[in-house]
């Protein structure tokens, strides 16, 4: 049987480019973790062809981003708080009347509920811990309270070619980790940005909030290949910026993310 996700990203993360500079994050490879994730992202390209004429692509920041959430996860209790399918399809589409044209038993949907026992197992309990113990080697930041977190799973379709401007992300984040679905069959796969890693050029710059800030204030440090197999990690601090500028003009086919967030309660 083929390891579940979080069990891979162990040894995925012993090979990983490593550093606290200038905040502690973690980017690498694993063909593993291109098999495991390749169902989900075939589905999940399929699905979004019924998605880019959607009037909701416009409501995240006008970014042409649509946001599908996952079963969230209680570490303390180490249970699983489920989302049921019409809960699924609530939130995606808001009573919307595109809901009309979609079945609500799509197998994306289905794959969306399943995907925890599909894809992470019960290791993923073991998820913060895991990234702690591996970047606390760099860092003297305290150790994570399992009684005060949650795992917070999405996969992210993004339509639009507007700029994700330099942020930190929110206050309730602890870590991040990002899975990119985007696949090369797909087609043109440098039509797809990655991350990117920045420092600002004024060292004592500052953010605890999601707050947007202009790029020229930033310089890049690493910027990551958005295809399925890659992986980043990151310990959001007040100074873990980031961003996503677009380098294409028009998208044939969306940014695919899967993206797991572990968050206080």
């Amino acid at each position: 049987m083929d390891p579940m996700l979080i069990t891979t990203l162990k040894s995925a993360l012993v090979s990983a480019h490593a550093t606290h500079l200038p905040f502690p994050y973690a980017y690498g490879n694993h063909p593993q973790i291109a098999s495991l994730l390749k169902p989900l992202a075939l589905s999940a390209m399929a699905f979004s062809q019924r998605l880019r004429n959607c009037s909701l692509l416009e409501v995240e920041d006008g970014l042409g981003r649509i946001t599908l959430r996952l079963p969230t996860h209680d570490f303390s209790a180490q249970r699983l708080l489920p989302l049921s399918e019409d809960m699924v399809m609530t939130e995606l589409l808001q009573a919307n009347s595109f809901l009309e044209t979609i079945d609500p038993s799509e197998s994306f949907i289905k794959k969306i509920v399943a995907t925890d026992s599909d894809l992470f197992g019960a290791d993923v309990y073991e998820l913060p811990e895991m990234i702690n113990k591996f970047l606390e080697r760099q860092t003297n930041y305290p150790p994570v309270a399992k009684d005060n977190i949650t795992l917070e799973s999405r996969i992210v379709f993004d339509f639009g070619t507007k700029p994700l401007l330099p942020h930190t992300d929110s206050g309730r984040k602890v870590f991040s980790l990002l899975f990119p679905l985007s696949c090369p069959e797909f087609g043109c796969i440098d039509q797809v940005e990655g991350t990117s890693i920045l420092k600002p050029w004024i060292p004592s710059l500052r953010s605890f909030r999601s707050t947007r800030f202009p790029p020229i204030l930033f310089r890049t440090i690493l910027e990551t290949k958005h295809e399925i197999g890659n992986f980043l990690a990151f310990r959001k601090t007040n100074h873990s910026w980031h961003a996503v500028y677009p380098t294409c003009s028009q998208r044939t086919f969306p940014r695919l993310t899967l993206l797991l967030n572990v968050v206080t309660k």
